[in-house]
């Protein structure tokens, strides 16, 4: 369940960036956005924690994991440093985020 959750997270990652280079910015902050979402997934899984969308934020507070600090997390999951002025920047971090944890997990 954790390398399925990485996969839909590489693939997301993938088309953000697709989607970038189409000119298509905001589609691709939402599937990064979408790329993150399973890349924590993933995370939580890995770590023996299965939950839905409406209490991640509570299990991950609750994992105790180190890979990603929950601080960056809300951060991410509320897109709080999002800017439409610099979306590329936005985009690229978050995927570059989600492919370290795909190799941190896996490792």
């Amino acid at each position: 369940m954790t390398l399925e959750a990485l996969d839909r997270s590489d693939k997301g990652v993938a088309s953000a960036l697709g989607q970038l280079d189409a000119g298509d910015p905001d589609a691709a902050a939402l599937t990064v956005r979408e790329a993150f979402a399973a890349s924590v997934e993933g995370l939580l899984r890995s770590v023996g924690e299965y939950v839905g969308v409406k209490w991640r934020r509570r299990r991950f507070h609750a994992a105790g994991q180190n890979l990603l600090s929950y601080d960056r997390y809300w951060a991410i999951e509320t897109m709080r440093d999002y800017s439409p002025a610099n979306t590329r920047a936005w985009v690229e971090e978050v995927a570059g985020l989600c492919k370290e944890l795909s190799m941190d997990i896996e490792a």
